[in-house]
């Protein structure tokens, strides 16, 4: 069933304004802040190598000798996975525009899985020849990870704060559903509700089933004066 937006809305400002951790709160914040900046030095960096790849691709380009075949061919392989990093991070900002938090943190993970498996083996042989694992930890390795890293902590912020809004949307809108039928003695349908929902501003809502206490009691005939007027 469609979620009615007023109780949606609802249901979000309450939980977003009473955690630190909250979606849209200043700790969440400050880990997009580093998932940016780590994604466009990542950008940077995919770049940067494609243009290698680029200028190593039309020095061989002739192909006369098995070396320049291989050499090539092992270029555009490069580049190749290039395109697909860039790839794999416009779909993650995507994901993450939209709040999907289980295939945006599986997303930003294929990137570090990617960059290891096409360049980590490599970069080991050469190693002793011309520094290449050094090479790898700055282009790919530690981008990769901290992608990795942010993109798990991003997306497992976001489902907890999906988790906690239907909670809280599922307290709200039972509770309204049993003051509005008086606990099930009368009949709503489905239009009624919803118009009831719409018409819902945050209100505290007490339960017609068990008797209030003092203070619950005062703050009733307190909404109850304010509807009036």
């Amino acid at each position: 069933m469609k979620k009615n937006k007023n109780i949606l809305m609802l249901s979000q400002n309450r939980v977003r304004s009473s955690c630190f951790f909250a979606v849209d709160g200043s700790f969440f914040k400050a880990i997009k802040i580093f998932y940016f900046i780590a994604l466009i030095y990542a950008v940077v960096m995919c770049v940067t190598v494609m243009l290698g790849n680029i200028v190593l691709m039309d020095e061989y380009s002739a192909k006369t000798t098995t070396d320049m075949v291989a050499i090539y061919n092992e270029q555009a392989m490069y580049f190749v996975t290039m395109v697909v990093l860039l790839v794999v991070m416009a779909v993650c900002l995507v994901l993450l525009k939209l709040r999907l938090a289980i295939p945006f943190a599986i997303v930003g993970c294929i990137n570090c899985v990617v960059a290891f498996t096409m360049f980590y083996g490599v970069s080991v042989e050469n190693d002793i020849k011309n520094g290449g694992q050094g090479n790898f930890w700055m282009l790919f390795g530690v981008p990769s990870i901290l992608l990795a890293l942010l993109s798990l902590g991003l997306g497992a912020l976001m489902l907890i704060d999906d988790i906690k809004v239907k909670k809280e949307y599922d307290i709200i809108t039972s509770k309204l559903y049993a003051i509005s039928t008086e606990n099930g003695s009368k009949n709503l349908s489905n239009e009624e509700f919803n118009e009831i929902m719409d018409k819902y501003n945050g209100e505290e809502l007490f339960r017609t089933d068990a008797p209030l206490k003092k203070s619950q009691r005062r703050r009733k005939e307190k909404q109850e004066k304010q509807q009036k007027e």
